[in-house]
């Protein structure tokens, strides 16, 4: 039997996507100067989702990518913030959400499915 706890998603997405854009600002700004000390270019985030598409899960995951695109497409340059150090981080370039259906991909024992 499967363990599948139910999913709450907050109501507030202007919350989320402020979290959300600390989460990543953060990251980005961690591991871009932690690269700056080794090597040139920039670090780029990629959230692996590997949830189900279906039930909660899914909803849960499709509200990710909403709040994820919401917050990336406030810092597409096109607004004129080329200057701002979060514009300088935080671009739809810089992070990617990626979700693979585990369950689904390798079902009937395909790990082959499993390469990146």
């Amino acid at each position: 039997k499967t363990y599948r706890p139910k999913v709450m998603i907050g109501t507030d997405p202007l919350a989320q996507a402020r979290a959300l854009r600390s989460h990543l600002v953060e990251q980005l700004s961690l591991y871009n100067s932690d690269m700056s000390k080794s090597t040139s270019g920039g670090v780029n985030l990629a959230f692996i989702n590997l949830i189900d598409k279906h039930s909660d899960q899914g909803r849960l995951g499709r509200t990710f990518s909403t709040v994820l695109d919401a917050v990336l497409s406030a810092y597409d340059g096109s607004h004129g913030d080329e200057e701002n150090p979060t514009s300088m981080l935080l671009n739809p370039r810089s992070v990617s959400h990626v979700w693979f259906d585990f369950h689904a991909e390798c079902k009937k024992g395909r790990w082959d499915r499993l390469k990146y």
